[in-house]
This record gives C-alpha cells, sequence and structure tokens, in this order.
C-alpha cells in the first residue's frame, strides 16, 4: 500500500497538471489549441502522436499481452511502431495539404481528396477509435488508482472521469 506521503504527492501532482491545462487553456486560441498553430515541423508532429499514443492503455495493454502470450506477443508491439514509421511519410503530404487548406482533422482531409463518402467514412472510424482509446485510458486509469489504493474500481472510474473531463 501507499503511503500518506505518496498520496500527498500524486495529489500535488494532479493539482499541478490541472492548474497548468487552466492555464494553458485560457490564452490559447482554437486553432492554437486544436494543432499547434500549425507550426509544427514534421519531426515534432510525429513525436507527438507517438507519444500520444503510448498511454497508459497501450503500457497495461502490452503488459498484460506479454503476460498472456510471451514474448511473441511484442510482435504486436513491433508492428504498431513500423506503422507509425510508414505513417511518418504519409504525413508528411498529408501536413502540406492540410497546412494549405486549413484542415484540423483526417476526415477534413478525406472529404477534400476523396469526396463525401470517404470523409464521413473517415468521421465514423475516427469516432470508434478514439472512443476506444477513451474507454481503455479509463480502464488503465481506473485499474492503477484501484490496485494502489483501497478505492474500488468503480469509483476510481468515476475519478479518472472527473480528472479527464476538468
Amino acid at each position: 500500500m501507499l503511503t500518506l506521503t505518496d498520496y500527498l504527492i500524486i495529489a500535488l501532482y494532479f493539482v499541478v497538471i490541472l492548474i497548468v491545462g487552466f492555464w494553458t487553456g485560457r490564452k490559447q486560441e482554437k486553432e492554437e489549441f486544436l494543432i499547434s498553430g500549425r507550426k509544427l515541423k514534421s519531426l515534432q508532429a510525429t513525436t507527438t502522436i507517438f507519444s500520444s499514443r503510448i498511454g497508459a492503455a497501450i503500457l497495461l495493454t502490452y503488459t498484460a499481452l506479454v503476460y498472456l502470450y510471451g514474448l511473441g506477443a511484442l510482435w504486436y508491439f513491433i508492428g504498431s511502431v513500423f506503422g507509425l514509421f510508414v505513417f511518418y511519410f504519409f504525413g508528411i503530404k498529408v501536413k502540406k495539404i492540410a497546412d494549405k487548406q486549413k484542415f484540423y482533422t483526417m476526415p477534413d482531409y478525406f472529404f477534400f481528396m476523396k469526396g463525401r463518402f470517404a470523409g464521413y467514412l473517415a468521421t465514423i472510424i475516427t469516432i470508434i477509435i478514439m472512443f476506444g482509446w477513451v474507454v481503455l485510458n479509463f480502464t488503465a486509469g481506473a485499474k492503477l488508482i484501484s490496485e494502489y489504493t483501497p478505492i474500488t474500481y468503480g469509483f476510481s472510474v468515476i475519478i479518472v472521469g472527473v480528472i479527464i473531463l476538468l
């Protein structure tokens, strides 16, 4: 179990994160917040995308896969990393077009390049994927809280939800 000092450090961390979020969020415009004012270079954008994919959900998922299936499960991770490197070259092309046309999302790109059907399909796929990411992160965060504290899993999900929504 964690000590009182551990709980205080964790609470302080969350408070600092919330303060930084509120402070930076109040002085940014929509484009600055959503896409960094279109100022990111290709390598910066790639590392941002990559780091956003390596969250609690992925770390717990890969740990569980390795636990269940052994080291062979690492091929799933290797395939994901390979996919991100392939996406890098596609991303360079998309970024140039997106900056020129002022796109915010991948569905915007598909609407412009491939038409309405492709745009709507990309929107539906994006919504499903993002919903999955949210569920995975809620689950991972709640599992971590319930594992290291006496708080139940159900209440941990509520705590994680409140933190994310703030």
